[in-house]
This record gives structure tokens, sequence and C-alpha cells, in this order.
């Protein structure tokens, strides 16, 4: 498994680039600026993400019904959670894969 982190936005598209030359099987991101790198590096190498909103808006998928190209996760709708599968068949290599999330910590007043 490949790992690629940074606190600085500016730098994803970089590591994004650096994950496509080394020939991954699948990216696995979160939150808008990830996922914009992401599938700014390849229109080939599937990208799931953990969660983010107004993913049609952003032009992260054609549709909610259909995302068409290589990209899918969970998109969140107002009050509303929302995922949607791949669609392309996956790569009979792949043993597995997973993500695991935690709610957001509630805001204390």
């Amino acid at each position: 498994m490949e790992y690629r982190w940074t606190a600085d936005p500016d730098r994803l598209p970089e590591l994004a680039a650096d994950l496509v030359r080394a020939k991954v099987d699948i990216i696995v991101t979160a939150g808008p600026a990830g996922i914009r790198a992401a599938k700014q590096a390849t229109k080939t190498i599937p990208i799931v993400f953990a969660a983010s909103s107004q993913v049609v808006a952003r032009g992260f998928v054609e549709s909610l019904a259909r995302p068409g190209g290589n990209v899918t996760g969970i998109s969140f709708q107002g009050s509303r959670t929302r995922s949607f599968n791949y669609s392309r068949t996956p790569s009979p290599h792949w043993s597995a894969w997973a993500t695991c999330t935690t709610p957001p910590p509630r805001p204390t007043v």
C-alpha cells in the first residue's frame, strides 16, 4: 500500500501524479482538493473518495445515478447521504479494499 499525505493542499497534484507513476491499482482520497488532484492525474485508475458534497456541481462525477468515468464514492446531499457504485467492473487482481470513517466531532457550546 502506498501512502501520500500533506498538510499543504497545493502539493496534492504532485502527490497524485506520484501515485499514478507508482502504477497503483486504486486511489482512495477525501475532500474536494484530493479528489480534484486525483481526477486530474488519471483517467484510468479508479478513484474512490471517502466523502464529499456537491460532487456533480464540482465536476467529479457526471451524475449521482451514473457517475461515469473513474470516480466514485459517498456524496453528502444536505442531510442525506448517497453512495454510488463505480461504473466499471473492478479489476480482478484486487484482493480487497475498504474505507472506514468516523463522524466529525460535534461542536460544543
